[in-house]
């Protein structure tokens, strides 16, 4: 508003679902949330699962029913689209979409404007049917219509097939009480009895883990490699130290996506990265070739804390139409202005007292007011001895006195006014140049998320089992 010259545009820059919410201050830490749409022919479903924060979409292919009530029970998504009401009855907020989005020619489009791919074939669904394919173009649309921005940190959807994975049908989810018992709790499941993680990303892997187990005995085996070599190695405690001391990034990396990361999100990704090249220094000087290649999988994007170190200052302030938030000596303009801004004062007196010395007027005064802005001020006592300086011009008449401008005070005027806001503007400008860096950095730091949030996981559970005295199957 600040720089306008008329009326200032006003548009929908967002818009908060309960299922694409990724703002810490309205949804819990450990809480994974999903978009699901739905896409019924017959007795088979269709869904496709988004989830904002992860930057992900899963494809369930004409599914059972029951292996639909399954996932949905194991998801829980706090939205579902759906064409007909009837056929999805559930608790969780149901959002009617229109039909032509479901289509494939809908799904070009959105393709298109996500992947610039035109078709299913250039992003790896060509073995997804027709019906799955229209549940994904409804997603990506919905996905699209609340965002409002593309989609920057989001991968490739995925085709989910259920021969690698145990398939829990919604009876045994619940008598197991993985993640909830049958009153609906969270506490003393499963979940509550493993969870020991350091990091909320890590908490929600921790879930996945648990409500997806593998069919083959491969990548368990794996898992179970790393918790006995870290309950061996005594690294869990350091680990655990250095994993407290970093944020969300998960849904930090999500909000950079979406050019919604506010300074505070940028500085917690900062100190973050911070913490790595210690933890992978531990790790890699580990004697077991298994907690070395963990911390082998740890990139350590020097080039991105690099620039988050000269950007931003040390604690910012919340939004960045406070200010405060660019480091000073990161840009000379912002420099400039800010200095001018800071000195505004020791600038007037020293005009001031350059001014009675070359007029002769003691009794000279500068001030300022909103209407008329910066002025010199003398009696007209004084003048009926003296005349004004010739430079002078006459501003406004007072009973008592005369009031003058100069074309010195005019310029300083003109810069003051707008220094403080030409600064903010600036500082906004820098602040929004930095996502194009941290966007090419995307896709390493989602990688990166992964990988803490994995590693998160086998600490908590190599923790609880050495508490626990539990042995290995």
């Amino acid at each position: 508003p600040g720089e306008s010259k008329g009326p200032v545009a006003r548009e929908v820059t967002r818009i908060l679902t309960p299922g694409t919410v990724t703002d810490e201050a309205f949804v819990e830490s450990g809480q994974e949330l999903w978009v699901a749409a739905l896409n019924t022919q017959g007795l088979t479903y269709s869904v496709a699962l988004g989830s904002v924060s992860r930057g992900e979409i899963l494809i369930y292919d004409q599914l059972s029913k029951q292996a639909f009530d399954s996932l949905i029970t194991r998801v829980e998504p706090k939205e579902c689209l759906t064409q007909d009401a009837d056929l999805f009855h559930t608790e969780t907020r149901q959002v009617m979409v229109p039909a032509w989005h479901y289509t494939l020619d809908q799904l070009s489009r959105e393709l298109d404007r996500t992947y610039q791919v035109k078709d299913a074939r250039g992003v790896g669904l060509s073995d997804v049917s027709d019906q799955g394919l229209e549940a994904t173009a409804a997603l990506l649309t919905y996905l699209h219509d609340t965002q409002r921005t593309e989609l920057m940190h989001f991968s490739r959807p995925q085709l989910v097939r259920d021969d690698d994975r145990v398939v829990l049908d919604q009876t045994t989810q619940k008598n197991l009480e993985l993640t909830r018992t049958l009153r609906g709790d969270r506490k003393h499941t499963l979940l509550w009895v493993l969870d020991q993680t350091s990091t909320a990303m890590g908490s929600r892997e921790l879930a996945r883990w648990i409500t997806t187990p593998f069919r083959d005995s491969t990548i368990p085996q794996q898992r179970l490699h790393h918790i006995r070599a870290l309950i061996g190695s005594g690294f869990t405690s350091v680990i655990n130290h250095h994993l407290k001391r970093i944020g969300d990034l998960e849904r930090i990396v999500a909000r950079i996506g979406l050019k919604s990361a506010r300074p505070r999100d940028l500085t917690r990704l900062r100190d973050s990265l911070n913490e790595l090249p210690e933890l992978q220094c531990r790790l890699t000087q580990s004697d077991e070739a298994s907690i070395q290649a963990l911390g082998l999988r740890i990139t350590l994007l020097e080039s991105v804390k690099t620039l988050l170190h000269k950007a931003l200052e040390s604690e910012p302030s919340v939004i960045i139409s406070a200010g405060g938030v660019i480091r000073e000596g990161y840009d000379a303009e912002l420099d400039q202005l800010r200095r001018f801004s800071r000195d505004a004062s020791s600038l007037l007196t020293d005009m001031e007292d350059a001014e009675r010395t070359t007029s002769g007027i003691n009794s000279l005064k500068l001030g300022y007011n909103r209407v008329h802005g910066y002025y010199f001020e003398i009696s007209k006592a004084t003048l009926a001895t003296q005349e004004a300086p010739s430079h002078f011009q006459r501003r406004q008449t007072l009973k008592n006195a005369e009031r003058f401008t100069t074309p010195e005070l005019k310029t300083f005027e003109d810069k003051a006014l707008s220094a403080e806001s030409q600064a903010l503007s600036r500082e906004r400008h820098l602040y929004e140049a930095l996502f194009d860096p941290l966007m090419d950095a995307i896709s390493d730091l989602k990688h990166l998320t992964q990988t803490l949030a994995e590693l998160d996981v086998l600490n908590s559970l190599a923790l609880v089992a050495s508490h626990e005295r539990w042995v290995e199957p």
